[in-house]
């Protein structure tokens, strides 16, 4: 497996357990729950979405720094090219 695939599963498992993990178990919850509305579905993507990208704006910094660290580690032309 080389860098590119290796930042692609990366990117990928990141998004299916801070996205894609809560929303189907929050789905889960809707389609069990016998008095679920469409306020708590709109409530359920929120709450899936917005702390992921809250949280993304809180960390850019550290985010930033660790991709510049993974380019360079891997080779930026390997990466990018």
């Amino acid at each position: 497996m080389d860098a590119k695939e290796t930042i692609q599963l990366i990117a990928f498992g990141g998004f299916f357990l801070f996205v894609a993990l809560p929303l189907l178990g929050g789905s889960m919850w809707l389609l069990n729950s016998p008095s679920a509305t469409t306020g708590d579905a709109i409530s359920l993507l929120e709450g899936a979405v917005v702390p992921w990208w809250t949280g993304l704006a809180q960390a850019a910094p550290l985010l930033f720094v660790l991709i510049v660290g993974i380019l360079v580690w891997a080779g930026a032309d390997e990466v990018l090219g």
